[in-house]
C-alpha cells in the first residue's frame, strides 16, 4: 500500500446502500484501508430505507 494513504480518513453520512457502495468502492480500486472509512447513521438500525424492519404487511 501507498504510505501517503495511511492518514487518509473518509466519512459518509448514513448507513444505507449508497454509504456501503462508497465505501466498497475506494477498498477495491484504490486500495483505501477499510480501517479509514467511517459510517455514521443516526438510527439505531442500519440500512437506510433497504434495512429490512419489519414485515410485508409494514407492520415493524
Amino acid at each position: 500500500m501507498d504510505n501517503s494513504r495511511r492518514g487518509n480518513r473518509a466519512y459518509l453520512v448514513g448507513g444505507g446502500i449508497a454509504s456501503l457502495a462508497a465505501a466498497a468502492f475506494p477498498i477495491r480500486d484504490a486500495d483505501f484501508p477499510g480501517g479509514n472509512i467511517h459510517i455514521l447513521e443516526e438510527l439505531p438500525v442500519p440500512g437506510g430505507s433497504m434495512d429490512g424492519r419489519g414485515d410485508p404487511a409494514g407492520r415493524t
